[in-house]
């Protein structure tokens, strides 16, 4: 009778750890097949964390904005966007020259003073019309959203850069037993998916959204999890394009740095997404391993 009852808790917890890896392949793999677009009414969508503009260089020198410019995609929507007012770094005035064949822009600045700038900014080929910031609080990330007017056809663009935890190899560098606890700790909301703070910034998306009166596309750093709270909160109703167009794959485009053992490592999460209505149509979807920002660049062909 100890035997078969043992084997039934084996059996148990066998069914449990499938069912989780389930859950968790559900948002972490990708499970869709890549097609070719028939239609001539595609945007090329690329969103980027660019790690304050790639260290705020001169354009010439800035590897982040030569890269955006060899991409040439419709619509480029950046994060961590920095200039500032001394000609020594990268200015908004040397930024948007550079910029320049991308007739439509918004820049959305969390931070603003007399000294820089820090935020979020759209880049397009296409008309931009209306443009806000979603109301949330935060220390320095924003969301932004602003209408796009493409093939006829208006679609509501959500650039976010949610709440960060700040996990960085010098907050994790302590390799004692103590040290190994202490960081366990740090990172068990993230691992968990669970932060307050952020939580409310993606409903308050989630709310504009829901009173969007045009088809949506939400992109950029959640700065959480696919299986968080706050990416469910988000996608909710929604394409991801990176599941949906591609097999097996897990699409990281962060890399957080670790130190284990007195070693550092490198480990791969995917933090940065595309998402879209369900009248929109992901053709394809990927990550360039471009080590410009702590971030990938995340693209992705949308047919309208």
């Amino acid at each position: 009778m100890r035997v078969k009852k043992r084997h039934i808790i084996v059996w148990v917890l066998l069914v449990v750890i499938a069912a989780g890896l389930l859950w968790w392949g559900r948002y972490s793999i990708s499970h869709g097949i890549a097609t070719s677009s028939k239609s001539d009414r595609v945007l090329h969508v690329m969103t980027y964390n660019t790690c304050r503009m790639g260290g705020f260089a001169k354009p010439e020198e800035n590897k982040v904005i030569q890269y955006i410019l060899a991409q040439d995609a419709d619509v480029v929507c950046l994060q961590e966007v920095e200039v500032y007012q001394d000609n020594e770094y990268l200015t908004l005035g040397e930024l948007s020259e550079e910029m320049s064949s991308y007739p439509y822009r918004y820049f959305a600045f969390s931070v603003h003073n007399n000294r820089r700038q820090f935020g979020n900014a759209v880049f397009s080929k296409f008309p931009i019309l209306d443009r806000e910031n979603v109301h949330y609080v935060s220390r320095s990330n924003s969301t932004c959203r602003c209408d796009i007017v493409a093939y006829g056809d208006t679609i509501r663009l959500f650039c976010n850069h949610l709440e960060s935890y700040r996990i960085n190899i010098d907050s994790l560098q302590d390799s004692t037993a103590i040290g190994s606890v202490r960081r366990f700790r740090n990172m068990l909301p993230f691992l968990q998916g669970k932060d307050k703070g952020r939580l409310e910034q993606a409903q308050a998306v989630r709310e504009e959204i829901e009173q969007s009166p045009y088809p949506v596309l939400v992109v950029g750093d959640f700065n959480d999890l696919p299986w968080s709270a706050t990416y469910r909160t988000i996608a909710q109703g929604l394409t991801d394009a990176f599941l949906a167009t591609s097999v097996g794959r897990l699409g990281a485009s962060f890399r957080l740095p670790v130190k284990v053992a007195g070693q550092k490592m490198v480990v791969p999460l995917r933090i940065d997404y595309v998402l879209c209505a369900p009248t929109l149509v992901p053709v394809k979807c990927w990550t360039d391993s471009v080590s410009y920002s702590d971030h990938l660049p995340v693209h992705a062909i949308i047919e309208l």
